[in-house]
């Protein structure tokens, strides 16, 4: 009887787990499309932002400085020593709120996001993390689609982060 309470609060743990997982992933998509940079940022595993960051910087820094520069401007940042010094999750803020001014296909994708609805379809737990699945129906110049988006959450401390799905190993 003692061994059937068990697998029964087991369960129960395992199910408010998926629950959080889903409710992160959520509330992520809904700060992204209310413009609520510095709530999203905060949905975001901190291993996460600094792959962002990081990658983000990577692209810029091989470009020309006159792109650089643009971005540094955009961005709004003083210069770009302070756009490499920004902490992660500042960076990040700064990128999501302007991202609109980066360019055109910039400017649909925040569009598409901003106007996306997105119903869960499934959670799958593996290991330290779940992969949620939403069906979104959004807009793109001027036509409607329908496409799944993976979403990964990672518990982090006692809350639900998220990565995205190329940063998959971001765990323990």
């Amino acid at each position: 009887m003692k061994s059937l309470m068990l697998l029964g609060m087991i369960a129960l743990a395992a199910q408010s787990d998926e629950e959080k997982a889903i409710q992160a992933c959520t509330s992520f998509l809904k700060a992204l499309q209310n413009s609520e940079h510095e709530k999203a940022a905060d949905l975001l595993h901190p291993k996460s932002l600094v792959k962002m960051r990081s990658r983000i910087l990577n692209i810029f820094e091989k470009a020309p400085a006159s792109m650089r520069d643009r971005l540094v401007k955009t961005l709004e940042f003083a210069d770009w020593s302070a756009l490499e010094k920004a902490a992660p999750r500042d960076f990040i803020v700064a990128y999501l709120k302007n991202a609109r001014n980066l360019g055109e296909s910039a400017r649909q994708v925040m569009g598409a996001v901003e106007g996306m609805d997105a119903k869960v379809i499934g959670a799958v737990r593996r290991e330290d993390k779940f992969y949620v699945i939403f069906e979104t129906t959004f807009k793109l110049e001027d036509e409607s689609h329908v496409a799944p988006l993976l979403l990964v959450a990672y518990l982090d401390g006692d809350s639900w982060k998220l990565a995205f799905r190329s940063e998959t190993n971001i765990g323990k």
